[in-house]
């Protein structure tokens, strides 16, 4: 197998793609289904919001730097694609909602994980908006599923 340079970037932009993902997503997961309730489940109040204090300012930089990560491989990986050529539909109408869902999924994971006043109210309701962030990275990642697909047939007609 003979990989050009142009290839390896490929390669390691898509493994860094999917990789900040999991660990972002993953950790979402994590706090919502194992962490949040279990604390919820033994501690008091107080002890619950200390520990919730510690757990979101590192968590914060973790996911900071998926986001990071994410925006900069996804313009990597769009450059790629349409390098290709692709044909545009089905392509763009999912990539719209992908990038729509994606800003939205960046949205709430810095907004929970901050403690800017202004996001508050969501961070009060960090269940609500932790599930509703986990099933729309559910919708991106089965979308990222379909578009590579729809990538791969464009390619194989060509």
């Amino acid at each position: 197998m003979n990989l050009d340079l142009f290839s390896v970037l490929t390669l390691i932009s898509r493994w860094l793609h999917i990789v900040s993902v999991v660990v972002a997503i993953g950790g979402a997961v994590f706090m919502r289904f194992a962490l949040m309730p279990a604390a919820h489940s033994v501690l008091s109040d107080d002890l619950h919001d200390r520990l919730r204090s510690r757990v979101m300012a590192r968590w914060k930089t973790v996911v900071h730097v998926c986001v990071a990560i994410l925006i900069m491989t996804g313009a990597f990986n769009f450059y790629v694609t349409f390098h290709d050529n692709v044909k545009p539909i089905p392509y763009h109408p999912m990539l719209g909602v992908k990038l729509i869902g994606a800003a939205v999924v960046f949205f709430l994971a810095i907004a929970l994980t901050g403690s800017s006043p202004g996001f508050s109210k969501l961070r009060e309701n960090s269940r609500k908006w932790l599930s509703i962030q986990i099933a729309l990275a559910a919708v991106i990642i089965l979308l990222s599923g379909l578009m590579k697909a729809a990538h791969q047939a464009a390619l194989t007609a060509q």
